[in-house]
């Protein structure tokens, strides 16, 4: 067993050495070919590859770290030390290289078999065939949309495949959730609120507020950006965040747990609320109720932050129904309009290209004609400038319109197999997590539909890889929890039979 064990160090060490050192040469040809050296590049390549060894050193001992990393690198680091690509390819950055890296680890591990894969299911397919539509149309149409493809679908439905795969014991998901979400369950409210206040020497990242795209300021008047530059992705986060590290909390009976539940639960609410934007709202909104009805141990809770905002609505009323909204307005019927007058112009759009659509990420270059045919709606008069230039801002509608039904289809079916299993496995003793767990997930990715159906998330690494990852946790348990019932079946079954012929 030992010498088995060695041999699958050596043969792990060596071929990861390998491939990191023929990454490395390649990377610093394209690089030093399309760039002159200074100092700077220097120093952050030599940041870089630390980090990664640091990284890679991890994933030796746990995947379940390497995946804690992987996510604290894209909250903190996504801005930082990155190895500009020219072309079409996204830029090598510390979390691109982690995901490269939990993966090669997997998939040695698989190769050696120290780990066996479960099924890919119904799920699975769809993703796979999904992902193949979106290669086809990027080839047909001529426009390879790669950042757009990897952060949206292929990154989270890979993590999905190896979350699923890789928990294989309560501790392991215990621990994932705690060291994930009960540090940032403090940091994402209590940076809006320092952000805020323009508490600037407090801030980190440091490009928080002062963010640049190209030559370009990141500029949401008002709103809080926080670390991913951009409300809804910021909004998302303390969301999921505060319902997970709520949820570990929760199991605990120790003075601080609760102390430390108290304390996010009350800046939370304020964190959300200086994003300025209602899909946050309403995702805040959604995974609260769903924990009031479905959980037994933060109903509590779920119950007092409903009162609470219900009374901070009904005290704030006159601001709410206004259009200011650094007073909490709501009434900001310009947005509206726009979300209206595009789902218009992609349901249009639709009817004339219903099969393989107008192409992956097409849907401006195409969007004009369509959206000048949109002259009234029921929020009012049109004005010329309305949704012009605008992405859908409704993942749904981006895949029907830009892929078709070829498109479409396998992806409500991604979401019909996902939904399905999470309510299955509720109904089931799961011995790799309690069924809290499951509402918790519930709640997550209520909030995450709420937000798919008001902007397009397919920017946000993090916000797309979160869900898909809890929900391979919950998937990959389920389906061990069928395996074992199925074998156990089978073994009782030929236990009666025996005792029956004898």
């Amino acid at each position: 067993m030992n010498s088995m064990s060695g041999r699958f160090e050596t043969v792990r060490l060596n071929t990861a050495l390998l491939i990191l050192i023929s990454l490395a040469v390649l990377v610093g040809v394209a690089t030093g070919i399309q760039s002159s050296f200074n100092m700077e590049s220097f120093f952050r390549g030599l940041v870089l590859a630390n980090l990664v060894l640091v990284g890679y050193l991890v994933l030796l001992r746990s995947v379940v770290g390497g995946l804690v990393i992987y996510l604290y690198s894209l909250v903190f680091l996504n801005y930082y030390w990155r190895i500009v690509v020219p072309g079409v390819w996204p830029d090598i950055d510390i979390p691109r290289m982690m995901f490269v890296f939990v993966w090669l680890v997997f998939i040695l591990e698989v190769l050696v078999r120290q780990k066996r894969l479960l099924p890919n299911a119904s799920m699975g397919l769809a993703m796979l065939f999904l992902m193949a539509v979106f290669v086809a149309s990027m080839i047909t149409h001529r426009k390879p949309s790669i950042r757009e493809f990897l952060n949206g679908y292929v990154i989270p439905y890979a993590m999905f495949v190896i979350c699923k795969n890789v928990f294989v014991s309560r501790r392991d998901v215990e621990r994932f959730i705690f060291w994930l979400a009960v540090p940032l369950a403090f940091y994402f409210p209590a940076t809006s609120i320092l952000e805020h206040f323009r508490v600037t020497a407090l801030l980190f990242p440091r490009y928080i507020g002062t963010a640049m795209t190209g030559e370009v300021p990141v500029y949401w008047g008002a709103r809080a950006m926080g670390a991913f530059v951009q409300p809804v992705a910021t909004g998302f986060a303390s969301i999921a965040i505060y319902v997970l590290a709520m949820h570990i909390l929760s199991m605990s009976r120790r003075a601080a747990a609760r102390i430390y539940s108290l304390v996010i639960s009350a800046i939370t609410p304020i964190g959300i609320f200086y994003t300025y934007t209602r899909s946050v709202y309403l995702g805040f909104l959604g995974a609260i109720l769903v924990l009031f009805v479905f959980s037994r141990r933060l109903r509590v809770v779920a119950l007092v932050l409903i009162v609470g905002m219900g009374l901070a609505v009904l005290g704030n009323w006159t601001n709410m129904t206004t259009a200011n909204r650094e007073a909490g307005g709501l009434g900001d019927v310009e947005t509206a309009q726009a979300r209206v007058v595009l789902a218009h112009a992609s349901l249009n759009m639709f009817m004339d290209h219903p099969f393989f659509g107008v192409g992956f990420t097409c849907f401006i270059a195409n969007a004009q004609p369509y959206v000048g045919q949109v002259r009234h709606t029921f929020l009012g008069y049109k004005e010329e400038w309305i949704a012009e230039y605008t992405q859908e801002h409704n993942q749904f509608l981006s895949v029907l319109t830009e892929t078709g039904l070829a498109g479409f289809v396998p992806y409500l079916l991604v979401y019909i197999f996902l939904v399905t299993t999470l309510v299955k496995a509720r109904r089931r003793t799961i011995g790799l997590y309690d069924p809290e767990f499951v509402i918790s997930v519930w709640a997550v990715m209520v909030a995450y539909v709420a937000q798919m159906l008001f902007i397009e998330p397919r920017f946000f690494e993090f916000m797309n890889a979160l869900p898909f990852m809890l929900a391979g946790i919950v998937a990959g348990g389920y389906q061990r929890a069928m395996a074992e019932r199925s074998v156990d079946h089978r073994g009782n079954e030929g236990l009666l039979r025996k005792e029956y012929a004898t």
